[in-house]
């Protein structure tokens, strides 16, 4: 398994099924998909697991699924130790995911974590920065965890006017998003990262 990096875990990362309440029978077939190939998983047969999951990235009738797909195979590779394609497949479920939806911010994170884990830090920050960027463009989003994991590997003395400017507004946003008491932490921003954090949690 890649070394734990601070990132939200992904829900089917624990063992569970997405759900969505829907009588699209695609959706059944993928609620039913997922809870054969943890079966499997669970099982300790990864291949089997991991086919099931391709067979149906193979369907053309998918296309608001096939992020999370991509999602829960990457995280099959994860556990193979197929790092790199792994990386490849998050990279196809951020392009496939909404813009400035939370499910894209989520792969992104998931996304800077494999690039961390594998000591590339420069793709890290740059895949946790635009998970900011895409927390920022959706206000039922808290980012903290983009930018706990952001400050922490840019530095705060390093991070350009830009990037001040893009914290601040994901802070802000988080601060009216989670009814945060007093005034957002603007010049602390570790700080205001594990605010954001808490404020999630609880």
């Amino acid at each position: 398994m890649l070394p734990a990096v601070s990132t939200p875990r992904r829900s089917l990362a624990r063992g569970e099924v997405s759900y969505v309440m829907t009588d699209d029978t695609t959706w059944l077939e993928w609620i039913e998909i997922q809870k054969q190939a943890l079966k499997a998983q669970r099982e300790g047969d990864l291949e089997q697991a991991s086919k099931m999951v391709r067979s149906f990235l193979q369907r053309p009738d998918i296309e608001e699924l096939r992020c999370e797909a991509l999602d829960l195979l990457a995280q099959f590779k994860e556990e193979r130790g197929e790092f790199e394609e792994a990386k490849n497949l998050l990279a196809q479920a951020v392009a496939h995911a909404p813009e400035g939806s939370y499910k894209r911010y989520a792969f992104q994170l998931a996304l800077a974590g494999a690039h961390e884990a594998m000591s590339d830090i420069e793709g890290a920050m740059k895949h946790y920065r635009q998970a900011l960027e895409t927390a920022s463009q959706d206000d039922t989003t808290s980012a903290g965890a983009a930018l706990q994991n952001f400050v922490r590997l840019r530095g705060e003395d390093r991070l350009s006017a830009d990037d001040r400017e893009l914290i601040g507004r994901c802070i802000r946003q988080a601060w009216r998003l989670l009814k945060l008491e007093g005034e957002p932490e603007l010049e602390d921003l570790t700080r205001a990262a594990k605010s954001m954090i808490r404020g999630t949690r609880s």
